[in-house]
């Protein structure tokens, strides 16, 4: 590897054909194709093994969540700050003493 030329940072946009014909339009490609394929992949493989009848919904979240989604024909809804959400319902769940609102012991 002494030899293998350094990479440029590559903006991540949506890439326009799958064989680039630059170094940052193929980086683009494999980077957002691939992880668009690889959450498809996974989420056929899941739903396979679902134990029941009901289909999860796949919401996808964070901050490339949008265009990734636009290349997944799993990713059924995008939801960029969902896990900060969570985060906050957390907290507030924990600084009201694990008390549901109404005082209520969860």
């Amino acid at each position: 590897m002494k030899r293998a030329a350094k990479l440029s940072a590559t903006e991540l946009g949506p890439p326009e054909h799958a064989i680039g014909k630059r170094t940052d339009d193929c980086l683009r490609a494999g980077l957002i194709f691939g992880a668009a394929d690889a959450v498809d992949g996974m989420v056929r493989r899941i739903k396979a093994e679902w134990p029941t009848r009901e289909v999860p919904r796949v919401v996808a979240t964070g901050g490339l969540a949008p265009l990734v989604a636009k290349f997944s024909t799993e990713i059924e809804e995008v939801h960029p700050d969902l896990t900060l959400q969570g985060l906050r319902l957390a907290a507030e769940f924990l600084g009201r003493g694990g008390r549901a609102p109404g005082g209520v012991v969860t």
